[in-house]
């Protein structure tokens, strides 16, 4: 695999020998540098800068930030229907705030209130537990999708429990 980005804010990934496009990804900002990857046990990793740093030159704004994804891990989450239905996995808090503070609070801050306009400490006072699951499953940019190469169903639930519980405090 090839991984390569563009102007118009798209992680793309291709076949190296064909050069298919196998995968393309909006990221909310323009990739006008590298991508790295780099193994971490037997995990891969592909990391790249997303936002354009200069807003008039070129390309998809979006908030500069750094991307990190890791590849080829098999997600296979439960089946879920709703995360208060049953017949997802039980939330796991621990979990959650571990996931928020590897991924998460780099954008959000440890605390949650980085993101002017976006105080993670009141999202439970403005969504529920399903909606807090099904933004980040489908976030509005610049927040980039993490749902389903990074995440995994059960991830996003533990991270929409902990968001929901206040996390921090």
């Amino acid at each position: 695999m090839t991984f390569t980005g563009d102007t118009g804010g798209n992680f793309i990934v291709l076949d190296s020998k064909s050069g298919a496009v196998l995968n393309k990804l909006s990221t909310g900002g323009a990739l006008a540098g590298g991508v790295v990857t780099y193994d971490i046990g037997a995990r891969q990793y592909v990391a790249f800068a997303s936002g354009n740093v200069s807003r008039v030159t070129f390309g998809e704004l979006g908030l500069p930030s750094v991307v990190v994804m890791s590849l080829g891990a098999k997600n296979t989450p439960a089946p879920v229907a709703s995360a208060q239905s049953g017949t997802a996995g039980k939330p796991d808090i621990g979990h959650g705030r571990s996931i928020y503070s590897r991924i998460c609070a780099a954008c959000h801050g440890p605390e949650g209130n980085r993101v002017a306009g976006h105080d993670l400490a009141t999202v439970r006072d403005r969504r529920d537990l399903d909606s807090t699951v099904a933004f980040i499953k489908a976030p509005v940019a610049p927040m980039p999708k993490m749902y389903p190469l990074t995440l995994n169903e059960q991830d996003v639930i533990d991270v929409a429990a902990y968001l929901q519980q206040g996390g921090w405090k």
